[in-house]
């Protein structure tokens, strides 16, 4: 028998609780699965299946491959609950495996917890892989690249929702032994990544012990109030090490259910069959479910013009958490941590406006204004762009693409055509050669995940990168289109600190005039302007808008800390480099050649790397007129990403009206 021990206030689970919904479904068709089979009474259970090759079914323990590491080492597993049907939601455990321990394995195909937690019903079930992006296998060992560990979750777990039902709004994690470290090491890293979770389950370790001791408070803080259920065995090394975690759960204030279990060793097999322990943690996932403590619901609905409702939009609240609207155009993203997000909107064919896209999640519940959609054809005739500055770090590529989506979300959602990201978005620019070291070629997957986003949200994307090419390594950009086609133009005018960081290779001077949605383009990076004579060129060549893409400034002397405000001398700077931004020789040129100007700076700032830029971009209309403006920040504590959308007049417009 079992020795369980209560280590906290259970009612603390149900204190901070919302009103009891179901889970929400991803689709208007789509019904909430009967989640409630698995706590018992459901017939005899099945025995986990093995990991085999092969198309998911219900039932099956199925190996997958990403796009990203097709024909590579890595994999996941993934398996559907017997109970499994199309057009259904079902939460998702997510697992990770322990190290690879005397009878322990360390892979993907041998975990179990995830299954027995379900008893292979109600629940899609997702075995997730530590990643070695350099080898491109999976890590049986702690951790390979937790970056790209993160990156692989994210991605993976989002095409597991949107291809399976899974329901994004309900996802539990677990772990034994190194994965119940992950928990916290792994699922709490970082915002985006932490934003994830609806409650954990780690068995045996936790974050916050011996391993991972450094950073796990600030770790376990982004729990945000969700609830834990932590066991490990009397006669298991956990015993010495998930306290320690748990007790920092508890000093934050956050629901934990501990559990010593009598005579357990270090091992995972404890819920293969029914026992007290294993009953306990089914009802407490089905009470999580049910009242989804430490988190709040968004409401709305999406409207025509005529107040009717619109069926089948994808509304998403901040990096994660998204709902396809019901029949009567309403939504109901549930599961959100207290925190500032953007609401964005997207229906292929229609654009959006919402009212009030930040919202604030606190205490209570928040009902939103109605969203108005339109079909494209309604739409603004002025050509709408936007101009992207997430937080570029110099090298992280997969970071880099991903924090990109949000913003191209909320582009497309404000009625943009195009949204222009900075030069070397995707790698990073520093002086220290990090950006470069990270240089892609033009088959890197990267590439196709921007595609991606294009296509999806049906709109133009520019952003920058370091490209390898053969023996040469250029500052590149490229365009992509809904339709799946690229333009690719290279910097002509490589200024000497540039080349001190790295053997960039100078591209020829011609410049590429394409087309988005009718309007002509063409395409500068940053001392590309400086061309003799290319801005007169490109208006004679009947060009509607130049875009230029720079990442101006370098290292950390161009900023300051938040503390140095309270210095006038530094105050004054701070106004200077806010008034910076926009360049009034830029307003003339426009007016003078009848031409717009797009311009896209990165923002970011690495102290690893000593890398700093401040942002700032503007968009200024043919007419002289300031369209968009994202003032320069020159304060490393206040850079946040930003979109601004502006209105821009093609000439061709007023020869045909």
């Amino acid at each position: 028998m079992s020795k369980m021990h209560l280590m906290t206030n259970c009612a603390a689970i149900f204190l901070a609780t919302v009103a009891a919904t179901a889970a929400p479904s991803l689709t208007s068709t789509a019904q909430p699965a009967d989640v409630g089979g698995f706590l018992g009474g459901a017939g005899a259970e099945p025995v986990r299946p093995p990991l085999i090759e092969g198309e998911p079914e219900p039932g099956k323990f199925v190996r997958q491959q990403s796009p990203e590491f097709r024909g590579s080492g890595v994999y996941h597993g993934l398996y559907l609950p017997t109970n499994w049907q199309p057009g259904h939601s079902y939460p998702v455990i997510v697992e990770y495996a322990p190290n690879r321990w005397e009878a322990f394995t360390g892979k993907v195909d041998d975990c179990r917890l995830g299954f027995y937690l379900s008893g292979g019903r109600d629940f899609i079930w997702l075995v997730l892989p530590y990643v070695d992006p350099v080898k491109q296998e999976n890590v049986v060992w702690w951790w390979g690249s937790e970056d790209a560990t993160i990156e692989y979750c994210l991605t993976n777990l989002r095409r597991t929702c949107e291809q399976y039902g899974g329901d994004a709004n309900a996802v539990l994690f677990t772990g034994f032994s190194r994965g119940a470290i992950a928990a916290g090491y792994l699922a709490l890293r970082n915002e985006t990544i932490a934003d994830v979770w609806l409650g954990f389950l780690p068995h045996s370790h936790i974050d916050g012990g011996r391993f991972t001791s450094d950073g796990a408070r600030e770790r376990l803080a982004r729990t945000r109030g969700r609830p834990t259920f932590i066991t490990y065995g009397s006669d298991d090394d956990g015993k010495n090490e998930s306290p320690k975690g748990a007790r920092i759960l508890r000093e934050l204030g956050f629901p934990v259910v501990e559990r010593e279990l009598e005579g357990l060793e270090h091992t995972d097999r404890f819920l293969d069959t029914d026992s007290p322990i294993r009953r306990e943690m089914r009802e407490w996932i089905a009470d999580v479910l049910k009242r989804r403590p430490g988190t709040w619901t968004v409401r709305g609905r999406v409207v025509d013009a005529a107040g009717k409702g619109v069926a089948d939009v994808a509304v998403q609240c901040g990096t994660w958490h998204y709902v396809l609207t019901d029949p009567e155009g309403r939504f109901a993203i549930a599961s959100l941590t207290p925190g500032v997000r953007t609401l964005t909107a997207s229906k292929s064919g229609m654009t959006f406006t919402i009212p009030n896209p930040e919202i604030t999640v606190a205490d209570c519940d928040v009902e939103v204004n109605p969203i108005t959609a339109q079909t494209a054809s309604e739409g603004n005739r002025d050509f709408r762009v936007g101009v992207a500055q997430p937080l570029v770090i110099p090298g992280e590529t997969q970071s880099n693409v991903r924090n990109m989506e949000p913003l191209v979300i909320e582009a497309a959602s404000r009625n943009a055509k195009l949204v222009v990201f900075s030069e070397c978005g995707i790698t990073g620019y520093d002086l220290k050669g990090a950006g470069a070291n990270a240089a892609i070629t033009l088959e890197d997957p990267v590439l196709n995940q921007i595609a991606d986003m294009a296509r999806k949200h049906e709109i133009a994307i520019v952003t920058g990168f370091y490209e390898k090419r053969g023996e040469n390594l250029y500052n590149s950009a490229a365009v992509f289109f809904p339709d799946g086609r690229r333009v690719v133009q290279r910097k002509h005018n490589v200024v000497a600190p540039e080349k001190a960081i790295a053997p960039i290779t100078a591209a020829e001077r011609d410049r590429v005039i394409f087309e988005i949605d009718g309007v002509k383009c063409a395409l500068l990076i940053c001392a590309d302007a400086g061309i003799p004579g290319i801005f007169d060129e490109l208006s004679l060549a009947g060009c509607d808008v130049v875009l230029l893409i720079c990442a101006g400034a370098g290292d950390e002397s161009f900023g300051m800390h938040q503390a140095e405000l309270t210095d006038p001398a530094r105050r004054k700077s701070y106004a200077e480099s806010i008034a910076r931004c926009l360049d009034p020789a830029a307003i003339e040129q426009c007016l003078r050649l009848d031409m717009a100007q797009v311009a896209c700076n990165q923002a970011g700032w690495s102290p690893v790397t000593g890398y700093f830029h401040p942002g700032g971009s503007s968009i200024i209309n043919r007419t002289g007129e300031v369209t968009a403006v994202i003032p320069s920040n020159i304060v490393f504590e206040l850079l946040r990403p930003e979109l601004a959308v502006g209105v821009i007049t093609p000439r061709r417009k007023e020869t045909k009206e």
